[in-house]
């Protein structure tokens, strides 16, 4: 009885993550590209570095600095490690991600797209979040083994980030 239990668990599991994986698969490439978009705001929020690069390609590149994958990850891990309440060790930025003025235009080719994004950056001082950055971002996006990922970013609005420190 106990087997016939776990068996049906099991069963029952590996549909619903089967059932999970068949959505994602065949939801549009628009609402892959949200997602993974989604996913790295998500990763960023909460200080993962993983599900932030995995939305970058290799060949990433920040065309209006000249910053590239590298970079950014050695920023990242330094903001993720530095930019921390010291006594409750609560990361000190969040983003959101503005998805009703997310455009996204899918080219002829199927597997890339440009993509304009608005994303609203925040940090908390003295127990008060303030707005640090109302980020304006265009870039480019290519499908790589079924998963999408920024490629270029190719007019972003760096000059309006406050300076924090």
């Amino acid at each position: 009885m106990v087997g016939r239990i776990l068996c049906w668990s099991g069963g029952a599991a590996l549909a619903l993550v089967g059932g999970c994986v068949a959505f994602r698969a065949l939801a549009s490439d628009e609402t892959q590209i949200r997602w993974m978009i989604e996913d790295i705001v998500e990763g960023f929020n909460s200080a993962e570095l993983r599900p932030v690069m995995n939305g970058l390609s290799p060949e990433f590149i920040d065309r209006t600095t000249g910053v590239r994958r590298a970079d950014l990850r050695e920023a990242l891990i330094y903001t993720f490690f530095q930019d921390v309440d010291p006594s409750t060790k609560e990361f000190l930025y969040r983003a959101e991600l503005d998805t009703d003025a997310l455009a996204i235009e899918l080219r002829e080719d199927q597997v890339s797209a440009d993509v304009d994004a608005h994303v609203t950056f925040f940090v908390k001082r003295l127990g008060r979040e303030e707005l640090f950055w109302d980020a304006r971002i265009q870039g480019e996006v290519r499908e790589f083994d079924g998963a999408w990922e920024w490629t270029a970013t190719t007019n972003v609005n760096h000059s309006e980030r406050r300076r924090v420190r």
